[in-house]
Formats: C-alpha cells, sequence, structure tokens
C-alpha cells in the first residue's frame, strides 16, 4: 500500500497479484478457475521450468490405462511419469490376466480405502509392489503406455514431453500416506517413496 516499489515486485505488468496459484479463464463465462500451486514446478537441468498439473491433467484424460499421475523430473534432463495404472483396464488390454487382476484389484481398493489399518495397508501395497514390479519388465505394457503419453501431450513443448514412465499398482490413497485429505497429491512423499527406485 503506496509503496510502487513493493507493488511492483506482487503485481505484474498485466495486474495480476502473484499468489503462487495457477488458475485459467473459463472462455465461456469468464470466471477465473484455480487449478494448483506455483510450487509444484519442475526444473529441468536444462533450467526450463514446468507446471506439471496440466501435463498430468492431458495423460489422465487419454490414457485409459492410467488411474492416477504424478510427474517428477528436477533437475533432471526430462520428465518421468509416475503411473498408477488401472487393475481393470490393464486386463482389458490384455496385460495382466482376469483372476490376477481381481485379486489385485482388491488389493487396490483395500489400500484406497481410508479406514484401512496400518497392518491391511502394508501388506496390500506389498502384494502391489511385486506385481508393479512384474509389470514393469513387460515392454509392451510401456510402449504402449508411452504412446499414451506421446499422445497426451502433442500439444506442449518439447521439454514438457514425457521421456520416462515409471510403472506402479499402489494407488496415491490417504491409507499409505500419499494422499491428503482433500484428494490432493503428496508430492514429497511420492517422491519419498519412490525416489531411489526412479
Amino acid at each position: 500500500y503506496k509503496n510502487p516499489e513493493a507493488t511492483s515486485k506482487a503485481v505484474d505488468a498485466y495486474g495480476w497479484f502473484d499468489t503462487g496459484d495457477l488458475g485459467k479463464i473459463n472462455p465461456v463465462t469468464g470466471d477465473l478457475i484455480l487449478t494448483g500451486r506455483c510450487k509444484d514446478t519442475i526444473v529441468l537441468s536444462n533450467g526450463e521450468n514446468i507446471e506439471p498439473s496440466p501435463i498430468e491433467d492431458a495423460i489422465m484424460s487419454t490414457s485409459p490405462l492410467i488411474e492416477q499421475v504424478m510427474l517428477t523430473g528436477q533437475d533432471g534432463r526430462s520428465l518421468t511419469a509416475i503411473a498408477v495404472l488401472n487393475t481393470n483396464n490393464i486386463v482389458a488390454a490384455g496385460f495382466l490376466d482376469k483372476q490376477k487382476g481381481k485379486k489385485l484389484q482388491a488389493e487396490n481398493e483395500k489400500v484406497n480405502n481410508p479406514q484401512c489399518s496400518e497392518e491391511e495397508c502394508a501388506s496390500g501395497c506389498e502384494v502391489l509392489a511385486l506385481a508393479s514390479q512384474e509389470l514393469r519388465s513387460n515392454k509392451e505394457l510401456n510402449d504402449a503406455l508411452m504412446a499414451d503419453m506421446k499422445k497426451a501431450t502433442k500439444d506442449f513443448r518439447p521439454w514438457e514431453k514425457v521421456g520416462n514412465v515409471y510403472i506402479t499398482l499402489e494407488p496415491f490413497a490417504m491409507a499409505n500416506g500419499l494422499l491428503t485429505q482433500s484428494y490432493k497429491v503428496k508430492r514429497d512423499f511420492v517422491m519419498k517413496r519412490y525416489g531411489d527406485e526412479l
């Protein structure tokens, strides 16, 4: 207030106050829709800044095989997508047999239940982790996922394309500490969980 220097730092040339939120304007109503936070920004080793939310949304709306996705790649050369697969859809696509898919779906639902006990969650996550390991060695599945990634990011800038996909069946859930109570992915916890493997 009445401090032009401080105002110029906080308000951009277009008159927007920098709150750290991301948003878009609804072209029909003119409303501002908040879509995420800037703090999720991924900075690649070449210095390019990437906002993951729009890319993640594009992937989710393009690939029926993916139930949840989180992009990572901080200080790396390209983006990696941590993709939680949809068990029913990978069965339907022929990447998993029906009986095993049914068992894994039951484990997935158990972990996704916020009332799941620590022991049940740990045993469910263990079963899903072993199955995920097998699926990661399936070249056809990896190729199908990368084709979906390519299709989803075709309208994005070259450095916003996904270079690798990391497959998991373990959901981002409240019970395993990877999801907030407002159903937002805890990015730092997901990175802690998968960082060594990535």
